[in-house]
């Protein structure tokens, strides 16, 4: 008799801390995604840089073979430029790199490596004129010579699981950056 009421006792135990033991384990799966995307956005931003300095026979870097290069990368994420502004935001209006609102998307900026002013190089050397959105940084064409060009993936993750979503019901905005010099 006394077997069968250790037995219960332990169903019933069983039974209360299941759902708490299931959700953690099911947040863990979470945050192995969150350090999955980090990885994945770290390796993009890291690819678009380099291809932002190199240059080929004849032809060099632009705008739209960094973005590529970068999605290329990009492996299961869902990253575009922002058209029209894909070098930042003036200072006047939205400063920076602001991440999207739609959840598990990423923007990918071309800025300056260094401070940032009106002559500073925020884009590689083959990207010829381009039209702006009001609100949006201009293209600086690098030139002959040496300048630091920044890729930038600001990403918005969302947890998939409800009980991660409670924690952040906005999602995580992730940014992950990289710089490198041009040596044209």
């Amino acid at each position: 008799m006394r077997g069968k009421g250790k037995s219960a006792q332990a169903m019933i135990e069983m039974a209360m801390l299941a759902p708490m033991i299931f959700m953690l384990l099911i947040f863990v799966f979470d945050l192995a995604r969150a350090a999955a995307t980090w990885a994945a956005i770290s390796e993009a931003a890291r690819e678009g840089s380099r291809n932002s300095v190199l240059i080929g026979t004849g032809t060099a870097a632009t705008d739209n073979s960094i973005v590529g290069s970068t999605k290329l990368f990009g492996v299961n994420l869902s990253i575009n430029s922002v058209a029209g502004c894909i070098h930042g935001n003036t200072p006047a209006t939205n400063p920076g790199t602001p991440a999207p609102a739609a959840a598990n998307t990423g923007y990918i900026y071309i800025i300056p490596g260094g401070t940032p002013s009106a002559t500073t190089p925020n884009a590689p050397q083959g990207q010829g004129a381009e039209v702006n959105n009001a609100g949006c940084n201009p293209a600086v064409v690098a030139g002959l010579g040496t300048y630091p060009i920044k890729i930038v993936i600001a990403y918005n993750f969302q947890p998939f699981t409800p009980f991660a979503s409670q924690f952040m019901p906005g999602g995580i905005t992730m940014t992950a950056s990289s710089t490198m010099n041009t040596e044209f």
